[in-house]
């Protein structure tokens, strides 16, 4: 599982709830993506910014059309995460201090055990800042208690003037000077100060994905802050109180401490710079992956177990073809099924010759059409759903022959036998007739081809017709097979009671 940014607490959460109530969640790796464990930074002077420029109708035009990247900072600023996230949140008279979502936030995270991580799985950390504090690029352009946002905006009907710095260590200094007149709102004199023995913004850290010019127009440079640092990302646990403690946090010192680790992850990941923050172009993943066991460097994927052979059941299968139907063709549907059920874990590729009919499925059976008596070969190839190239085979020949006459040449026959074989499911066709008197329980159903020049003239009763037609297209052929019709035909002519 992997936590991307705030979603690194969301899986801590999801994950040690389910330990704690007992529920299996099957996770063998959590990976936090330069998640802020204790918390994000922006610059306690755009904090403060966001506070006190409420955007009025103008500076919303102006936002959405002209700068959309600081819309959206407006609209994240506001939102609960912030609150639960920033380390610099409030405004006037708190400057700079966390929400009181802050810490409530991680109370409640604790308090599901563990420190609130899961205990069943593997996990470790990934972070974009600096793994041994050597990268030290801002300040060779930026340093404490500069300037770095300077605009004045005169639209006419609402003119603005702003004036950002970041902090001083140890000193009370202006972070915010702002001013706004005009038609729509009026706040002059404007002036947050803050005083605090740390800064956060340019620490070893993922920076800021946006960058904040040094000027709205005309800008001459821009800084990307420390957004998620070094010790928040890796959970330190160590000393960190002072600034110095903070800057020169060496992770691989970290990494190799195998007692007192002073941080909850396995293993951290990362590089010697500071990079945007969850941008993956700048994570080696494969080095990861081989560390973790993930990955090999062989060429080619991991290696999976064949599926189970699809062992396919076949039973005696019989059909009269010789038979015809007069409304469709006398084909036998055939249902072949696997010995063992599957559960749909597995997709069966079907075969069936010949006849060439293929088949697709999930399930464990097939139906397949019989156009003749004869030996067809079925094969079932079974694979993983998403691994096509791994698979396993099974063939196998089924008989389906052609139904023998069970009336023709009985073993032994006797009165019973001739009396009931002429009711068999198989010997009835449509447009059968059947031939038997009101009082008789005994069905006889006669089978003919039709002969129109035969038939008796219309005013002729049809049943003598019928009658007429089946002894003579049928009966006479086979006496043994006929003679309970010759019977029934006898009792209806002479309307009396005969005996067999």
């Amino acid at each position: 599982m992997i936590g991307e940014s705030m979603s690194g607490l969301v899986a801590r959460w999801a994950l040690t709830e389910m330990e704690k109530n007992g529920q299996d969640h099957q996770v063998r790796l959590m990976l936090c993506y330069d998640t802020p464990h204790q918390g994000a930074n922006v610059p306690v002077g755009l904090t403060q910014l966001m506070h006190e420029a409420g955007p009025t109708l103008l500076t919303k035009a102006i936002l959405k059309f002209f700068a959309k990247g600081w819309r959206n900072y407006y609209k994240a600023m506001g939102t609960p995460a912030a609150r639960q996230l920033l380390l610099h949140q409030t405004n006037h008279p708190n400057v700079g201090g966390k929400h009181a979502d802050f810490d409530l936030f991680r109370t409640q995270l604790s308090a599901l055990g563990n420190g609130g991580y899961p205990q069943n799985c593997r996990n470790i950390a990934v972070t974009h800042g600096s793994m041994d504090a050597g990268d030290r690029e801002l300040f060779e352009r930026y340093n404490y208690g500069d300037r770095i946002l300077r605009s004045w905006t005169p639209f006419g009907l609402q003119n603005t003037n702003i004036d950002v710095h970041t902090n001083q260590l140890g000193q009370n200094t202006n972070v915010l000077r702002f001013a706004s007149w005009g038609i729509f709102s009026k706040s002059v004199g404007i002036n947050r100060k803050y005083n605090s023995p740390l800064n956060d913004d340019f620490l070893p850290g993922g920076r800021s994905t946006f960058s904040v010019p040094n000027k709205l127009f005309f800008a001459t440079d821009s800084l990307n802050f420390c957004f998620v640092p070094t010790f928040s990302a890796i959970d330190y646990q160590g000393p960190r109180v002072t600034q110095a403690e903070r800057e020169l946090l060496n992770v691989a010192a970290v990494n190799a401490e195998t007692i007192d680790r002073k941080t909850p992850f396995a293993a951290i990941y990362g590089n010697n710079d500071n990079t945007p923050h969850v941008d993956p172009e700048e994570i080696q993943w494969n080095n990861i992956g081989i560390a973790e066991n993930l990955l090999t460097w062989v060429g080619a994927c991991p290696v999976i177990p064949l599926p189970p052979v699809p062992t396919i059941t076949t039973y005696p299968v019989c059909h009269p073809f010789n038979k015809k139907r007069t409304t469709e063709d006398n084909t036998a549907s055939v249902i072949v099924s696997l010995a063992t059920p599957s559960n749909g874990l597995y997709v069966h590729n079907w075969t069936v010759t010949p006849g060439d009919q293929h088949f697709t499925t999930t399930g464990d059976n097939i139906t397949f059409q019989a156009e003749s008596a004869g030996v067809y070969q079925i094969t079932c190839v079974r694979t993983y759903p998403n691994r096509r190239d791994i698979s396993s085979t099974y063939s196998v020949d089924m008989l389906v022959a052609d139904c023998k006459d069970v009336t023709a040449d009985p073993e032994t026959p006797t009165e019973l036998n001739l009396a009931e074989a002429d009711v068999l499911a198989s010997d009835v066709w449509e447009n059968d007739f059947l031939l038997t008197t009101a009082t008789d329980s005994l069905a006889t159903f006669a089978h003919y081809t039709p002969n129109p020049k035969s038939c008796m003239p219309p005013w002729k009763t049809v049943r003598s017709c019928q009658a007429r037609r089946c002894l003579r297209a049928g009966c006479l052929k086979n006496l043994q097979r006929c003679l309970p019709l010759l019977i029934r035909v006898l009792r209806f002519l002479s309307g009396s009671k005969l005996s067999r």
